[in-house]
Order: structure tokens, then sequence, then C-alpha cells
């Protein structure tokens, strides 16, 4: 149907723009998808939603720095779509630029989308701000209760990972299997438990998957002990992943890498 539509119109924003979608985040081309994606920008340049889209497919590939500037471009192309706003308070996350991102999210709840609670809380978090983080997840969640998950991320984050590994082995040992598309959420979880078993059988199972939601966790913090761990080489060396991988490298704008390195560097030591 794309391919019909672009041999009627071989410029069509629409059509370029699902052919990019396709292309990037069901075959993992990301190069292709970002160079169909710059060509709807230069189609259109003044569509908001053409930068919001070129800025996700950066973002997935590790140009966050990128990313970030086509989200500055698209906001004020339409300043009354909430999204806009709130893809800038993401890719200041990603680069791990909290407090600005913070302001973001601030902003965009002042503006009346309170959908980015969610995001401000993990913002709140990885600042060590534990009280403001509850605060914002407790206005995210309906009816206004921390549920279990919450209250092991914010033992995690409050510095108290025994008590976040009793909540997760209370309520979290019987989950998705690891190769289910649910997996991922229950991969940080483990991740941040320590159970590092399940984690890395996940991400492998995703990888094997091509599972887009995968490449997007690399945005996140994960523990040292996961990049110290001999299966993370194997996980960003997987056939799937190495390409993935190589962007991020290439790029250079990921926070996490230097900690990564740093970690299998000192692992490869102590081998």
């Amino acid at each position: 149907m794309i391919a019909r539509a672009l041999e009627i119109d071989p410029e069509s924003p629409r059509a370029l723009a699902l052919q990019a979608f396709v292309t990037g985040f069901r075959d993992w081309d990301f190069k292709t998808a970002m160079n169909l994606s710059q060509q709807v920008i230069s189609i259109a340049p003044g569509d908001a939603e053409a930068h919001h889209f070129a800025a996700g497919l950066v973002s997935v590939s590790g140009q966050f720095e990128s990313a970030l500037a086509e989200s500055r471009i698209a906001a004020p192309l339409n300043p009354l779509y909430p999204p806009l706003l709130e893809g800038i308070g993401h890719r200041l996350r990603h680069l791990w630029r909290f407090e600005e991102a913070i302001e973001i999210y601030e902003q965009s709840i002042r503006n009346g989308f309170d959908r980015v609670y969610g995001n401000l809380y993990f913002a709140y978090a990885e600042q060590g701000r534990i009280e403001d983080a509850a605060n914002a997840i407790m206005q995210h969640n309906d009816p206004h209760e921390l549920d279990n998950q919450d209250h092991m991320f914010l033992a995690y984050f409050s510095g108290d990972h025994e008590e976040a590994a009793r909540i997760y082995k209370e309520y979290f040992l019987d989950r998705h299997p690891p190769a289910s598309e649910g997996n991922l959420t229950a991969m940080h979880e483990a991740a941040i438990a320590g159970d590092l078993d399940y984690y890395f059988e996940a991400i492998m199972a995703s990888a094997e998957m091509k599972n887009i939601n995968l490449i997007r966790s690399l945005r996140s913090k994960v523990t040292e002990e996961v990049y110290a761990d001999p299966r993370w080489v194997d996980f960003i060396n997987h056939p799937n992943m190495k390409p993935v991988y190589n962007l991020y490298l290439d790029a250079g704008d990921a926070p996490w890498i230097p900690i990564m390195n740093a970690a299998i560097a000192e692992r490869e030591k102590q081998d």
C-alpha cells in the first residue's frame, strides 16, 4: 500500500513517513529510515509532526543531541500539541540532563498535559528527589496509590536496594516468560533487583524478536552490575543488536557508554 502511494506521488510526505516508520521500527534499518525522514523534512520543512517523528527515529539510533534539536524545532511549529513539548523532555532525559527534563515536564503539566507525570516521576527519582517522585507517581496513578512496582523503584532510587530486592522477590518472581512481548518491564524490574539471569535471558530473547522497545530501553539508566556481567558483551554483539549498537558508538551521545566501558574494563582486568 505504501509502495502504491509512492508510485502515485513519490514526494508524498505521509507515504514517505510511513515508509520510514516501517523501515526503522520494524526492520531496524535506521540509516535508511533516517534518510527517508530527512526527505520528508526537506519536502515539508514546516511540518511539526515530520520533525517530531524524525526526532524519534534519530533517538532510537542513539543520536540524542540531534534528536533534541529536531524536537526543539518541532515544538514551536505546533505549540498547542502537547506531545511535542513532552518530546523535548524525553530527549533531555535520554541525555541524563534530568533537571532540564524536569523543567520541561513541569511546564507541560502547567499547560494542562498531565500525561507526563510518569516521566516526571523517573526524572525526579534519577535525581534522588524521592519525595517529589512519590508525589508525581501518585498524580500519575489511578486511584492515586503507589503499587508494588512503584515502591520497588522508589526503594532502589533512595538507596535501599535490599528493600527493592525484597519487593521483587515477593511480587515479581512470577512474571512474563522471557520471550514474551511483556518481558521488557519485567526486565527492568529484574535489573533493579539484581536478578541478572532473568534480565539477560529477557534481553537476548527480545534481540531475537527485534522488539523495538528493547532499543528504547538502552536509553534508560541501568546498574553497573549489568555492564560488568560478561553476558552484556554477548548481548551487544548479538547479530541483530550489533548494527544498532554501532550507531550508538558512532554517535557518542549516550551518557552510559563511558560507564559501560569502565565496567567492562574493570571486569576484564579482574579476569
